[in-house]
């Protein structure tokens, strides 16, 4: 009997060396900042605790930010793989509106555990290609490409800063909504794209706190040219967003948004309910 004690003991000990060695650690999240997370092998995936996230993965990197202002602390599981080892981590994201860093660099010695996979794996075949190919047949992506060479509505858009930004075609079809966006840079300085937004809100001017928690995102099912980030100077970029269909209230608009990287050439779009509900079929 005491040597079943010793032994529940020792594994005690064992365990509970190892969860005090590998503390969590937690990361600071804000809404319109990108946070990047830089892995030792490629992400395969990602879960959130909590439904405010948004994320962009490539490769062994993912861009973190948050949709709602104040979100409850919670956590973030990623799973990467080297072709022969699959690492688990686990993080807890917390909100400040200022994160003290948004440039993370994880060490494999913080994954929670390490599973051998039985036979060498190419991990962007696995997590990529083959769900880019069942992307590929995908009804909304088909229209997606349809809709880029429809008739269009009536133009609405802002020109500023030498760029005219404008959508010229809102489309429906079964439970999917298109949206038509054009970037027209008139000026000399080539505009990069650091990350697209579409979010509801209401239309009143409201403080900044108050408005985006009002906020709701509309997630991104498909980009045509996603790839495409760049509008050469004297150039023009058409792009075709699919969603799942949604409509706004009257007192709400339809803000798209384009943020520039490291410029102050933020692009807004105001959509209103009669807009939207006045999408075309095919």
């Amino acid at each position: 009997m005491k040597k079943i004690y010793l032994i529940l003991i020792f594994f005690s000990s064992v365990f509970l060396g190892l969860a005090q060695e590998r503390k969590i650690d937690t990361i600071e999240i804000a809404v319109m900042k990108n946070v990047q997370i830089v892995f030792p092998d490629h992400v395969e995936s990602v879960d959130f605790g909590s439904s405010v996230f948004g994320f962009k993965k490539e490769d062994k990197s993912l861009l973190v930010f948050a949709k709602q202002e104040g979100f409850m602390t919670t956590n973030m599981n990623v799973k990467t793989n080297d072709g022969y080892v699959r690492n688990y981590y686990v993080f807890m994201l917390s909100y400040n509106e200022y994160p003290s860093n948004i440039f993370h660099v994880v060490s494999k010695d913080i994954s929670m555990y390490a599973e051998t996979l039985k036979e060498k794996t190419d991990p962007k075949e696995n997590s990529n290609n083959n769900s880019k190919e069942a992307e590929s047949q995908k009804e909304y992506v088909v229209n997606s490409k349809i809709a880029m060479d429809l008739r269009g509505n009536e133009n609405i858009g802002i020109a500023e800063d030498q760029i005219y930004f404008y959508v010229d075609g809102i489309y429906a079809k079964g439970d999917y909504l298109y949206l038509r966006v054009n970037i027209d840079n008139t000026s000399n300085i080539r505009y990069d794209i650091d990350f697209i937004r579409f979010v509801s809100r209401g239309k009143g001017k409201r403080n900044l706190k108050k408005r985006v928690s009002d906020e709701k995102q509309h997630d991104i099912l498909f980009e045509t040219d996603e790839e495409e980030k760049s509008v050469l100077n004297g150039d023009k970029m058409t792009k075709v967003f699919a969603f799942e269909k949604f409509t706004i209230d009257k007192k709400e608009r339809l803000f798209i948004e384009f943020w520039e990287v490291n410029g102050k050439r933020q692009l807004e779009i105001e959509i209103n309910d009669n807009e939207l509900l006045g999408a075309m079929t095919f």
